[in-house]
């Protein structure tokens, strides 16, 4: 059976009183409930009117919850969201864009995120001819296609990515709009393994952000991310020089504007690391031992403090170039330093360094993995029908 999205039905067999009578437990519900009421007749004279005046407390509450308590603090906004009369595209897309996000982004559910960015797609697609909600459709596709990618469905994600360039190019006057859409780009090629194509995106993106990002600091992690991407690209595709040579200007960006951001001084010592990080393996690579362990030794005094997962990745580096070069005992302090005899995985390895056995083989790919590029600081979203689901439907728009 088809819906039009303005007409999901509430749940069968959940009257709307016994939603009232929850809600009322609460005294800020019992405000947002009287409202609603009222509202419900004025509805029925302004069909698909948005109520943001109704939603905004509630949308404020879902924001500020924890991630573990954030699946609640959506069924009060469902809650809410029922007793709305013929609710409007808005209102549709502040709920569904928010659990996108939640479980794109938190849970890394990609399925039931691909339920909701379908939705969003589908509830904006009615109302194109509002050009703020053409602006958040455009971005919708684009984050569709970050779901699809996250799905490692790349041909599906850049067909997403470039729905959405091409819808923004034909109907936005914002030539801003599309800025995004060459970084994600190149996260496809580079996981594609088309290293130099990846790198030329990255370079598009970097004067992309330089041109249309307002906001100071995300164009700086923007940019800085951009230069350190680059190199990262040349150092995959056996080009030291050109590698070092971005690894180079991307610590120079970050030196030159670290002071601007004294509030975000913990991103800054991670984004200084994960160049370092970079760094240190061209030197494994060319066999220079002591200047990368000199550099990998840098990069994890930077995070020890604020970046647990990324320190000991970097720890777990060392220990491994340490095993490599026959450097057991210092491995094995290196590993015990990473605490890694509590994880059943790695107790073998563990075990093995400080026993004098040299490196067991079995104990690096369920520990060492290779480090990628870290993913887009925010996403957008996308369109057109999914191999997998319908775009309407019920399966594709969730019920409130």
């Amino acid at each position: 059976m088809m819906y039009d999205y303005a007409y999901i039905p509430i749940q069968a067999g959940y009257p709307v009183i016994q939603v009232y009578k929850m809600l009322l437990k609460n005294i800020f519900f019992r405000t947002v409930v009287l409202g609603l009421f009222i509202l419900s007749e004025a509805c029925q004279e302004n069909h698909f009117r948005n109520h943001p005046e109704y939603l905004e407390e509630i949308l404020r509450v879902v924001d500020s919850t924890d991630d573990n308590q954030k699946e609640l603090a959506f069924s009060k906004m469902d809650s809410v969201f029922r007793l709305l009369k013929q609710p409007g595209v808005r209102d549709y897309f502040e709920c569904y864009n928010r659990k996108r996000d939640f479980y794109f982004s938190v849970r890394k559910d990609y399925e039931r995120a691909m339920l909701y960015a379908d939705s969003t797609i589908a509830v904006l697609k009615t109302r194109l001819d509002d050009n703020s909600i053409a602006m958040e459709y455009a971005s919708a596709l684009f984050l569709k296609g970050d779901i699809c990618f996250a799905q490692k469905d790349f041909d599906e994600g850049m067909y997403y990515y470039s729905t959405a360039k091409v819808f923004a190019g034909a109907h936005l006057k914002d030539s801003c709009v599309g800025t995004g859409y060459n970084g994600r780009l190149g996260f496809v090629f580079f996981e594609q393994g088309k290293y130099l194509q990846a790198a030329k995106f990255f370079r598009a993106d970097y004067y992309d952000r330089l041109a249309c990002e307002a906001n100071k600091f995300m164009k700086f992690v923007y940019m800085q991310n951009n230069l350190a991407n680059i190199g990262y690209c040349f150092s995959k595709a056996g080009m030291p020089d050109s590698a070092r040579f971005y690894f180079e200007k991307a610590l120079y960006f970050i030196r030159v504007q670290e002071n601007s951001f004294p509030k975000d001084k913990a991103y800054i010592q991670l984004a200084k690391a994960v160049v370092y990080a970079r760094q240190a393996q061209l030197l494994v690579n060319e066999k220079k031992f002591p200047e990368a362990e000199n550099i990998l030794t840098k990069s994890i005094a930077l995070t020890r403090s604020d970046y647990l997962e990324f320190t000991q990745q970097s720890m777990l580096d060392l220990a491994v170039m340490y095993l490599d070069t026959r450097k057991t005992s210092k491995a094995g302090k290196m590993l015990a330093g990473r605490n890694l005899a509590g994880q059943p995985s790695n107790r073998i390895c563990f075990n093995g360094v400080l026993q004098g056995k040299g490196r067991f083989t079995g104990c690096i790919p369920f520990t060492h993995k290779s480090r990628k590029i870290p993913p887009p600081v925010h996403q957008p979203e996308r369109f057109h029908r999914s191999k997998k689901q319908k775009i309407h439907g019920n399966r594709c728009c969730p019920e409130f």
